[in-house]
């Protein structure tokens, strides 16, 4: 019996899934939940501009670069402690997620949110 990587892949993801949640009890429900609790306490102008933050980047699935001039002006346009109180709220829940086998948009989003702080603290 042969097993394609797309089956394999699976496999190893719900079997790490099986162990968080027996280590940790952390799933990839739980984090997802923690992630989304975290997000709502945010305030509504706060959410906004994370939003429009991470959106472009995580819908075309490219990694902005502090260098990225599109990036640095979205970062130039949001007030700065947006991203220092998003990166406080977010950072945690996003890494779970990571933990948990969700790691797409969650990478996506946490690699973007560091390189706004790291590029809000340059300036």
């Amino acid at each position: 019996m042969k097993i394609t990587k797309t089956q394999l892949r699976q496999i190893i993801k719900e079997e790490r899934q099986k162990l968080l949640a027996e280590q940790h009890g952390y799933d990839a429900d739980n984090a997802l939940i923690e992630f989304a609790n975290a997000f709502a306490r945010m305030d509504r102008t706060m959410q906004e501009q994370v939003t429009s933050l991470i959106e472009p980047w995580v819908e075309t699935g490219s990694e902005p670069g502090a260098l990225d001039e599109e990036f640095v002006d979205a970062v130039m346009q949001l007030n700065p402690r947006i991203i220092e109180g998003a990166v406080r709220m977010l950072v945690g829940p996003l890494d779970l997620l990571l933990r948990a086998g969700e790691n797409d948009d969650a990478r996506a989003m946490l690699d973007i949110l560091q390189a706004a702080a790291t590029l809000n603290e340059e300036m």
